[in-house]
Formats: C-alpha cells, sequence, structure tokens
C-alpha cells in the first residue's frame, strides 16, 4: 500500500481522476441528481483539507487496497457536488451503506474497541 499524503503529485491526480470518472459512471442515468460540479482542483483542496485521512474513521488514505480513496456522498439524494461530498477508505463506504454518519460512527467506536479487546486478549508466543 503506497500512502497517499507520500505519494506522487501524479499518483494524486490519477487517483482523483479515477474517482471522478466513477462518480461521473454511476450518475449517468440519474437525471434527477444535480449536474456533478467537482474538479480536480476542488478534490486535491478537500484531500489536503482532510489530511489524506478518511473522514468517516481517521485512518490514512492510500493508493490500493481496503484503505484506498473514494468519494461519498454525505446527502444521496445531492449527488456528486461540492460540499457534499468527502474522501473515505473503501472499506468505510462499503461498510456505511445507509446507515447515518451517527449510527457508523458508534459501529465504528464499538467495532476498534472490539478489535482492541481481542487484541490484548491473545498471547504473542515468545
Amino acid at each position: 500500500m503506497i500512502d497517499l499524503e507520500a505519494a506522487s503529485a501524479i499518483d494524486v491526480a490519477r487517483k482523483i481522476a479515477d474517482c471522478l470518472y466513477f462518480a461521473r459512471w454511476r450518475s449517468r442515468n440519474r437525471p434527477h441528481l444535480p449536474q456533478i460540479d467537482l474538479t480536480p482542483e476542488y478534490l486535491l483542496k478537500l484531500w489536503r483539507r482532510q489530511k489524506f485521512r478518511c473522514a468517516l474513521t481517521g485512518v490514512p488514505l492510500t493508493k490500493s487496497g481496503p484503505q484506498s480513496a473514494t468519494i461519498d456522498r454525505m446527502v444521496g439524494a445531492r449527488g456528486y457536488c461540492k460540499r457534499n461530498v468527502r474522501w473515505v477508505a473503501k472499506f468505510a463506504n462499503n461498510a456505511k451503506g445507509t446507515m447515518s454518519d451517527a449510527d457508523f460512527a458508534e459501529w465504528w467506536a464499538s467495532f476498534t474497541t472490539a478489535i482492541k479487546a481481542v487484541a490484548h486478549s491473545v498471547k504473542m508466543p515468545r
């Protein structure tokens, strides 16, 4: 996995282009949604504002794998438009599904607590 904070400008630009393409592809048969007004510049600024981290979980975003960066619509009915998108990890976007942000935050907190409890209970071989 490549940490996108340390990735080259070319890697970041490619990831942004891929996400924009996917957003347009998802919206192609939904004329009731607002027109996509996202630009690479806006997405890069948002990326930096989020400090290269998932808006839902805080994990560092990567170029590929489960922590790869994807664009999430905060309100699905508003489409892919400015002030309605955020960068999230692919696993978080998939796990969130149709949950509200509050429900997901509660689920994420209980999930990470359970993982920490399991990690502390497992004895490492010497």
